[in-house]
């Protein structure tokens, strides 16, 4: 018996890793066939994940967070760091100059307004009393007053989907360097 808790004790790390993974490959898209006709990779995010709650990391759910990560891991091929806790979207903004992996392969623009987001920009809302937290999502579209964002909802746990958004509470977004 001594042997066996012996046993399962060394194989808790195994246990883990391959749970995490498990994890991710859950959410990955179903394997369609090829389109033909000039579908962007964003697009084909959009699409992929349309209808599902991804939580990329693993912990608290299907949190907005988790689609952005998603996506500079699939589409943009940017590396992200192991999952320690984000301390919300609005740090991805507030505190861009900590995060070394980040700062080498995004740009941060503070909003202005009469800007408009970029489509496959990650843009970064601030908090409010109810969410201090903020909010993050991949812009699909925009013009001056609305922005068309791939999002999630981490507190009702929605799955992904478009949402429209005005600039009222934009900081700024998150765009990938030309040279990265």
């Amino acid at each position: 018996m001594e042997k066996i808790l012996h046993l399962i004790q060394k194989l808790k790390p195994l246990l883990k890793f391959l749970s995490k993974i498990i994890g991710r490959l859950r959410n990955l898209p179903e394997e369609k066939p090829a389109k033909t006709g000039g579908s962007s990779p964003l697009m084909e995010f959009v699409e992929n994940y349309t209808g599902k709650a991804v939580d990329w990391d693993g912990h608290f759910g299907a949190q907005c967070v988790d689609l952005v990560r998603l996506y500079w891991d699939v589409v943009e091929n940017i590396p992200q760091p192991e999952p320690t806790g984000t301390g919300g979207a609005v740090v991805f903004f507030t505190k861009h100059y900590l995060r070394p992996i980040q700062r080498r392969h995004l740009k941060l623009i503070a909003y202005r307004s009469g800007m408009v987001a970029p489509e496959g920009s990650v843009v970064v809302f601030e908090g409010t009393p109810a969410n201090r937290f903020g909010h993050i999502g991949i812009c699909v579209s925009a013009d001056e007053n609305v922005i068309n964002l791939f999002e999630q909802d981490g507190f009702r746990q929605s799955p992904a989907a478009v949402g429209r958004w005005d600039y009222s509470r934009v900081l700024g977004w998150l765009v990938r360097h030309k040279a990265a």
